[in-house]
């Protein structure tokens, strides 16, 4: 029988009673939806790709193991991939890796207000990742 937790039951000793009181509860791994894909990790998370701005040298690297997330994950639509390439990045290089025109695709005028509507993104994924390598002597990309 489960009771109320008291202040000094640690969240982790009241999972674990949960799970011992629901027996043949089968336990998913929060990584995963229910066709067993994997899903992305969110920022912060240890296994997300590191890239160090200093050390240029690497940024293929960042690439290679985000590229592998995207294979794993089945991440294969062009925007969704370069939003998390920025997602993993120090907030001044995601705004830097945002602001390329081939993150976001040509602005056209709004018919109803001044504001510029984004249209349908025409740039892909490695057109973009292109242009980032460009912004950085010493890396190389090996497309």
């Amino acid at each position: 029988p489960m009771r109320p937790p008291t202040p000094d039951q640690a969240p982790v000793s009241i999972i674990a009673e949960l799970i011992l009181t629901v027996p043949n509860t089968p336990i998913k791994p929060p990584c995963t939806m229910e066709d067993n894909t994997r899903l992305m990790p969110t920022r912060g998370h240890h296994t997300v790709p590191k890239w160090d701005e200093e050390k240029v040298h690497e940024l293929a690297q960042y690439f290679r193991e985000l590229e592998y997330l995207f294979r794993d994950c089945q991440v294969n639509d062009n925007h969704q991939k370069k939003d998390y390439a920025v997602q993993y990045l120090t907030y001044n290089t995601g705004e830097t890796w945002m602001s390329i025109k081939e993150y976001k695709g040509k602005f056209t005028p709004a018919a109803t207000h001044d504001e510029p509507e984004p249209t349908a993104c025409t740039y892909t994924y490695k057109e973009w990742k292109a242009e980032i390598f460009k912004l950085y002597p010493g890396s190389e990309s090996r497309d």
